[in-house]
């Protein structure tokens, strides 16, 4: 398979799965707010597969644009369509994704959500918008390089990436302490597992950070887009895991027992 094929086959399958679970956590449990939360991260992290598909296959320049498609879609940058492929690598920022999952992680802590907490989430959330306005507005945080959309040398990182990129190292680094503070004094096993399961996703998720800054950053070699986009998937994958072998974020049954309730029901 060529860098092309793999690059949208892994995308492609990604945005599948994170769709499908989203969905299935919150079918699942549809009042719990870390079911929805994470549901959230799911498709926030599926829109960065859609732009790395749109950027590998783009979508025709309509004739006529509504202006007022501008607020539906503020992620993406002004001029989209005049800036050519890589400028829909741009379209999504990250920044929701884990700005979502830090207030998962803090649900998932014992005890209420106190006011240092809600302040945290509050903190999360306003980078997160930010990070969207920015980028949708200007191109301090990225801006197109050119070249081959397969690559992540084709963004150009500007003054404010760095700024962006240690409050989302940040947000990602207190993710996973809150993970390990509620592994640490787990009731028991089995929510001690779904606990590590999630960590440990969180952690390869925080790999995007030192990839990004090596390709876009610092632009010392090529860097596939593949990589981080397999990174991202990697986090999908292990919440898939986390829900299918442990029940993580989920207070029915697990995805394997559905599927043999299922497989017994046909026969």
């Amino acid at each position: 398979m060529t860098l092309h094929q793999i690059t949208f086959t892994v995308n492609f399958l990604s945005l599948m799965l994170a769709l499908w679970l989203g969905l299935y956590l919150v079918t699942r449990n549809p009042r719990a707010p870390t079911a929805w939360l994470t549901a959230l991260t799911l498709w926030s992290l599926g829109g960065l597969f859609i732009n790395i598909l749109l950027a590998l296959s783009p979508p025709p320049v309509p004739a006529f644009r509504l202006s007022g498609l501008r607020f539906l879609f503020p992620f993406w940058p002004s001029g989209m369509f005049e800036q050519g492929a890589n400028a829909w690598l741009q379209g999504w920022s990250v920044a929701p994704s884990i700005a979502f999952w830090h207030h998962a992680t803090l649900l998932l802590r014992p005890g209420k959500m106190n006011a240092w907490r809600w302040t945290r989430v509050i903190m999360a959330y306003l980078v997160a918008i930010a990070a969207i306005e920015v980028q949708a507005f200007t191109q301090i945080l990225f801006s197109v390089e050119g070249g081959d959309p397969l690559y992540l040398n084709s963004l150009h990182a500007g003054p404010l990436y760095s700024v962006f990129g240690a409050a989302l190292i940040g947000l990602t680094v207190m993710s996973v302490i809150n993970l390990a503070r509620s592994a640490y004094i787990a009731p028991n096993e089995i929510i001690r597992r779904q606990l590590m399961t999630l960590l440990m996703a969180t952690a390869v998720t925080g790999l995007i950070a030192p990839v990004s800054l090596v390709s876009s950053g610092l632009d010392l070699f090529p860097m596939p887009m593949v990589v981080m986009s397999g990174v991202l998937a990697v986090f999908v994958v292990m919440v898939g895991y986390g829900i299918a072998r442990y029940s993580a974020l989920v207070q029915k049954r697990t995805i394997d027992r559905d599927f043999r309730y299922s497989r017994d029901w046909g026969k």
